[in-house]
Parts: structure tokens; C-alpha cells; sequence
């Protein structure tokens, strides 16, 4: 089983490298809600996009699984603590090098953190 386990954070890595690639490369975008949601809680887009860019494999809540407009599509969900809020994070790629932050704001109920 601890192969199994080592194997599930390489991955979740892995799709980590090629969002700080694109991040690098100012490759993603953001629904336009959260962007107003971004505000609300104080944070920048380009702060938004550090933190993204921070994210590790003990960040990671679920994926990856199909978004819901985009079938062939897959998401991943990362939660994030910032000072007494947890972020809920979820990312796809709508194009293979291009990632869109589907949701950036407050979690709305306690996530769970498998590789923690």
C-alpha cells in the first residue's frame, strides 16, 4: 500500500509541475466570479496565482475527476490555509497548456487532506 501511496503524490506533483509551468508562463485564467471573490478577501489575481504556484501534493482534496461542461476534461481540487480561512482551489486545463482556475475562494465546508 505505501507504493500505492507514493505513487498518488507523484502524480499529484506531476500535475503540479505542468500548473507552475503554465503559471511561469502566464498561461491561465480565472473565472470571472472568483476574481470578484478575490477581492472580497483581500488577494490580488497575481497573489491568487503565487499561491496556486505554492500548492503541493499535501495540498491536494480530490481528482482527478470530469468537469461537469467539459466531460473529456479533468479537475483537481487543493485547499489552501490563509491566515483563519481555508481556500478551496479547483484547476483544470481547458487546453493542454492553458490552466483555468475554476474556483478560488473560501471553502464553504472543512476539506479533507488524504496525503497529510
Amino acid at each position: 500500500m505505501r507504493g500505492g501511496i507514493l505513487d498518488a503524490t507523484k502524480l499529484v506533483e506531476l500535475y503540479l509541475d505542468h500548473v507552475r509551468k503554465c503559471i511561469t508562463q502566464r498561461r491561465y485564467t480565472m473565472e470571472s466570479e472568483d476574481k470578484r471573490r478575490l477581492t472580497e478577501l483581500g488577494i490580488s489575481f497575481r497573489d491568487a496565482a503565487h499561491i496556486i504556484y505554492s500548492l503541493t501534493y499535501q495540498n491536494y482534496v480530490s481528482g482527478p475527476s470530469q468537469d461537469h461542461l467539459y466531460h473529456e476534461q479533468s479537475v483537481y481540487v487543493f485547499g489552501y490555509r490563509l491566515d483563519d480561512i481555508e481556500l478551496y482551489i479547483k484547476l483544470t486545463f481547458r487546453q493542454l497548456d492553458n490552466l483555468f482556475i475554476l474556483s478560488f475562494h473560501e471553502a464553504q465546508y472543512p476539506m479533507q487532506y488524504p496525503f497529510r
